[in-house]
């Protein structure tokens, strides 16, 4: 994990941990360095091969945002209460994410780790790093910047845990 990211102090950035519910589950817990409650996702395994189906959630205090899967191309919108607050779609193995803070590109930095970066303009903002062991403890931190909205952050994991997962899954 970087000591800081080009164009953030750490003072700026969120830290967060991914802490699994459940051994085995699909819903994962967003937690700050203390231990508190950020924010939940659950993520599939696997993906319909149809369009229009919610495929995951996260969950924010009270309010509960759905994932809803569009093909061609692979397009994930997040939602709530019929408003739209992000879309990532999927390139070439990258997201390129839309929400009302920016445009970003999420996408994997090293192969053998598994680690994603968050780039705005080609400039890292952020990162996402399984801990050791992902495959058994599905554990991950989390650095991304202040100014996106906590929702599109947890939306920036569920998305490198959707693909993490079906690597998983396919191995």
């Amino acid at each position: 994990m970087p000591a800081s990211v080009v164009g953030y102090s750490l003072a700026e950035m969120a830290l967060l941990k991914v802490v699994p519910k459940h051994w085995f589950g699909r819903e994962f817990r967003l937690e700050d360095p203390r231990g508190g409650l950020c924010a939940e996702v659950a993520v599939p395994s696997s993906l319909p091969i149809w369009d229009g189906g919610m495929v995951g959630s996260v969950t924010m205090g009270d309010r509960k945002y759905g994932v809803r899967l569009v093909r061609r191309p692979d397009m994930f919108l997040l939602e709530a209460s019929g408003q739209q607050f992000a879309t990532a779609v999927s390139i070439d193995g990258e997201f390129g994410l839309a929400c009302e803070a920016g445009d970003y590109t999420l996408k994997r930095v090293t192969f053998w780790r598994g680690e994603f970066g968050i780039f705005q303009d080609d400039t890292r903002v952020g990162s996402i790093v399984p801990g050791f062991g992902w495959t058994w403890t599905h554990r991950a931190k989390v650095l991304l910047p202040e100014a996106m909205p906590g929702s599109v952050r947890a939306f920036c994991v569920w998305l490198t845990m959707l693909v993490w997962r079906r690597e998983n899954a396919g191995s």
